[in-house]
């Protein structure tokens, strides 16, 4: 029975094999046609076109780096991704010319120019392929955009809460190990934990994290200069780690993403603003208010979007909470205030201390609305809210809530009411 069963396992593995050959065959006498016009598969020698199969591009391989250990959802998670990616994405033959898939590129094109190349075997009609195929860097361009991809995928998938990844993209390396002449392309993750400390702050024992990632694929501890963020405080070292409080990582997600499952261990915006934390760190733009904290500009898409309030504790930086923009604690939430007479409570009232209500909202439509948040310095949101806008990442919802009507009309009938007083005050003074 059991060799009954390897038999029939044998023959199902022959029928698959030479599917796939006949699925791949099909593909590459396509992509000939694209090349050199109908007939050109048929100019290749019989016997090269098995070379060609022999040689054609593997599947990709996702791998923890050497002596690392990365969960297999993990794994699944960037495989799949990539996959998807690739399947999607296109690639032109030469410029202006046809184009084909990632996955097509991968499995058959790049085959085909290394059989291709001047070193390969010579056969009549060649020249119709190499003449279209020369002087476009093919090759380079998809790979560049491979590691820009991987980048994004770092990006995705890390949390400096929890763990930090680092993707490095591999073009038939020749450590990976094989049995065959294929053309194989490696996705290597590097894994690093999070670094928890506490501090001791008004009596309370609070949480915080060193803020950490991967830029341009590189592992980086995010450090600032003494002298500039000590608050005069003597700390022997030169540079100062940063840290964050769990606090103020749970307020740069209410204030700047919409509500999301907490089991979503890949969600895309929570990666897209850590690493905004960091770049925002990284490039430093601050000051310092009145308390003696220091407010660190925020920059979602390279637009300012709030700031980052911290000082220094022990012997590090500690970020304590996040300020959108619009808050009552920033140059421009003060100024908004003087201008409209929009308190802490009215901002929170018609949610525009937050970005997903801005995001629905018809700020943008209103033209005395718009200005009103450029005259107190808040354009960068204006901004924000139009790239935002433009994409799909952030704003879901296509339909538009009426805010900016009933804000401007509240600020007035304030002012109205406020005039009232006044001249009620003048008569009795009378």
């Amino acid at each position: 029975m059991a060799k009954k069963k390897k038999a029939n396992d044998q023959a199902q593995q022959k029928i698959l094999a030479a599917q796939h050959r006949n699925d791949f065959l099909r593909k590459l006498k396509s992509i000939c046609a694209l090349i050199a016009g109908e007939g050109a598969y048929d100019l290749i020698p019989k016997n090269d076109i098995e070379i060609i199969y022999k040689m054609r591009g593997a599947m990709l391989k996702v791998l923890p780096k050497e002596g690392c250990k990365v969960k297999k959802e993990l794994i699944d998670y960037i495989s799949d991704t990539i996959k998807n990616i690739l399947q999607h994405k296109t690639i032109e033959l030469w410029q202006g010319g046809p184009s084909i898939s990632y996955t097509e590129y991968f499995t058959i094109g790049i085959t085909l120019e290394v059989y291709l190349s001047p070193e390969g075997t010579y056969f009549a009609g060649k020249e119709r392929f190499v003449d279209n195929l020369e002087n476009f860097d093919r090759i380079n361009i998809y790979s560049d955009d491979i590691i820009r991809m991987t980048n994004m995928l770092s990006i995705f998938c890390s949390d400096m809460t929890n763990e930090v990844y680092c993707i490095e993209y591999f073009l038939n390396p020749e450590d990976y190990p094989r049995t065959d002449n294929r053309i194989y392309q490696v996705f290597k993750i590097t894994p690093y934990s999070s670094k928890k400390r506490y501090f001791k702050i008004d009596e309370i024992t609070r949480p915080a994290f060193r803020v950490m990632g991967v830029l341009h694929h590189e592992y980086t501890e995010i450090e600032v200069p003494t002298t500039m963020y000590n608050n005069g405080k003597p700390i022997p070292q030169d540079t100062m780690l940063v840290y964050i409080q769990q606090h103020a990582l749970n307020r740069l997600v209410e204030r700047m993403m919409e509500p999301v499952e907490i089991n979503d261990d890949y969600d895309m915006q929570h990666g897209i603003l850590q690493f905004s934390l960091i770049e925002s760190l990284q490039n430093r733009r601050s000051y310092a208010d009145n308390n003696g904290k220091i407010l660190i500009e925020f920059r979602l898409f390279e637009k300012k979007a709030g700031y980052l309030v911290g000082d220094a504790v022990d012997d590090v930086f500690l970020i304590r909470t996040f300020l959108f923009l619009t808050n009552t604690g920033t140059p421009e939430g003060k100024q908004l205030e003087e201008l409209t007479g929009l308190k802490k409570l009215d901002k929170k009232y018609w949610a525009i201390d937050q970005l997903p209500s801005l995001l629905k909202s018809d700020i943008l439509e209103n033209e005395e609305a718009c200005e009103m948040f450029k005259n107190a310095g808040c354009e960068s949101l204006l901004e924000l809210i139009r790239i935002l806008n433009n994409g799909s990442l952030w704003s879901k919802s296509k339909e538009k809530i009426s805010l900016a009507f009933q804000i401007l009309d509240y600020i007035q009938k304030d002012k109205d009411m406020a005039n009232t007083i006044a001249s009620n005050h003048n008569f009795e003074d009378k």
